[in-house]
């Protein structure tokens, strides 16, 4: 019974990783509108777009390669 514990806290570590990258890609696209539409410069920040295109380029990869 001890021995599945790791297992289970290496699944939930993998299951809130995806939950962060989904968030950040999807609330970075509504951050990005909404901070253009309301005057925020840190939303156009390059490590900011880059960060947000580097993650979504690794999503693509990955869809791709199966």
């Amino acid at each position: 019974m001890h021995d599945a514990l790791p297992y289970q806290l290496l699944a939930d570590a993998v299951l809130v990783l995806h939950f962060t990258v989904v968030a950040f890609v999807v609330g970075g696209l509504v951050v990005i509108i909404g901070g253009n539409l309301g005057g925020w410069r840190w939303v156009n920040a390059l490590w900011f777009r880059i960060a947000h295109l580097c993650a979504i380029a690794i999503i693509v990869a990955e869809a791709a390669l199966g």
